[in-house]
């Protein structure tokens, strides 16, 4: 059974920033975590989150094993999306 992916309000907006085709980029590629997001996602030093890379994007996400529900936090740029997680 896949997970559920929920996108937060900070994370879509961060992706309507974004040029139409790297946007749809970043949703096809944290679509595809939903059957085993174990296999995408690398942890986050220092964190709970989880981190997908998506060229020079990055797309920060909180995942709730017992839930089986990725939470989609932030997306941005490499140098700067990690700054204030």
């Amino acid at each position: 059974m896949p997970y559920t992916v929920i996108w937060t309000e900070k994370a879509l907006k961060n992706l309507k920033k974004l040029p139409r085709e790297t946007a749809a980029r970043i949703v096809a590629a944290v679509e595809r975590t939903r059957a085993n997001p174990l296999d995408h996602l690398h942890p986050l030093r220092g964190s709970p989150y989880f981190k997908l890379r998506v060229g020079n994007y990055r797309v920060i996400l909180d995942l709730r094993k017992k839930a089986m529900i990725v939470y989609v936090i932030k997306v941005g740029k490499r140098e700067n999306v990690y700054d204030r997680i």
